[in-house]
């Protein structure tokens, strides 16, 4: 994800806005309601925040 930037300030790593970096990883498409399961499991909003970004496939993924 270009623009950011991968941090690991204790317990859990996570990305900031950086214009000068990017970070590698996996991109999964998942249905609504997969969506709501996780958001629920992993503490949407206190432990993260969602946030719609652009992505671009990189030519060597499959």
């Amino acid at each position: 994800m270009h623009g950011y930037s991968l941090y690991n300030p204790g317990s859990f790593p996570e990305i900031k806005p950086d214009k000068n970096d990017s970070v590698k990883g996996e991109l999964f498409e998942v249905d609504e309601e997969t969506e709501e399961r996780l958001n629920r499991l992993e503490g949407e909003g206190s432990l993260y925040y969602l946030a719609n970004e652009s992505m671009k496939q990189a030519e060597d993924c499959y």
